[in-house]
């Protein structure tokens, strides 16, 4: 007699289509994230097997079962040149077709997910992969607001912006990207040899936001270099907006007083910080943690 199946199995039959996908959109940032510095490394090779072996019951299915064959049979040698790169990107371009699971957003997204997992499958980040990473989040623009692109976004700007990024500086940028789309080989990494003094507070802040008070929720954290927390309360509510002391999911603005503790890094930054990155983590909150500076410059323009 035929076991019933798992409640959750009946519930798979249904977003199937969603599951397929997600994988496909993983692979092409995988791909991307591998050919971003024109070089492909024994560990961003494990990387595409690993992507296999991940499937699961996906394996056996169109279009997997033919995208899964073409994988196995380029890094059956273990090495992968790049015209075999581009021949999967082609054949994934072929493989993807608009649907009602998924939006622009939500496909971005997961390439994103999946180049910063190539670009970590070797265990290093260098100059190259980092600007391949802004160039790629340069032309999405409309991921603003959406987790993970402004906290990436921000990092890549900070760290890059002098010509001579520093070991520690990459090697920083990678524990970010680790801890921000963790995978199975950088789930746990050391920072204890990493100066955290070089990201500072601004690090954390969207970049060049487009921040508009009417009707939304602003909540301040740190020190002010112009106003007190009263008089900051007040120019919120001058112009439209609701200035409250707790995060919560529908807050609009965090915003990070000038004289905010540089060190803000792996749990050593402030409680209100601390919320708002588990909110648009985890709850999909759109709320924004922006500058000081940049809180003025809104108000008058």
């Amino acid at each position: 007699m035929n076991a019933e199946p798992r409640p959750e199995e009946h519930y798979l039959r249904y977003t199937r289509k969603q599951q397929m996908d997600r994988s496909v959109h993983e692979l092409e940032g995988v791909l991307r994230g591998i050919a971003a510095d024109g070089r492909v490394s024994p560990g961003e090779v494990r990387s595409l097997g690993v992507w296999v072996e991940a499937l699961g019951n996906l394996r056996n299915r169109a279009p997997f079962v033919d995208i899964a064959d073409q994988v196995e049979r380029v890094i059956a040698d273990g090495a992968v040149d790049a015209e075999e790169l581009a021949d999967l990107l082609w054949a994934l371009e072929k493989w993807t077709t608009p649907n009602v699971f998924f939006d622009a957003i939500t496909a971005d997204i997961q390439r994103l997910h999946g180049m910063v997992a190539g670009i970590l499958a070797d265990g290093h980040v260098n100059d190259d992969e980092l600007a391949a990473l802004a160039d790629w989040l340069d032309e999405r623009d409309h991921l603003r607001t959406t987790w993970p692109y402004d906290e990436i976004s921000a990092v890549l700007t900070h760290v890059r912006k002098d010509r001579a990024i520093t070991d520690d500086a990459r090697e920083l940028v990678k524990i970010f990207l680790a801890d921000l789309v963790p995978t199975d080989e950088h789930r746990v990494l050391s920072i204890e040899s990493i100066d955290l003094s070089l990201l500072t507070v601004r690090g954390i802040c969207a970049v060049d936001p487009v921040i508009n008070l009417k009707g939304k929720k602003v909540c301040f954290t740190g020190r002010s270099e112009k106003s007190g927390r009263g008089e900051l309360s007040q120019i919120v509510a001058e112009h439209g907006g609701l200035p409250v002391n707790r995060i919560t999911r529908d807050l609009g603005y965090l915003v990070l007083g000038a004289e905010g503790n540089a060190c803000w890094a792996f749990a050593c930054y402030g409680r209100k910080i601390e919320k708002a990155m588990h909110l648009r983590r985890h709850d999909g909150s759109k709320l924004l943690i922006v500058h000081e500076v940049d809180f003025w410059d809104a108000l008058v323009t």
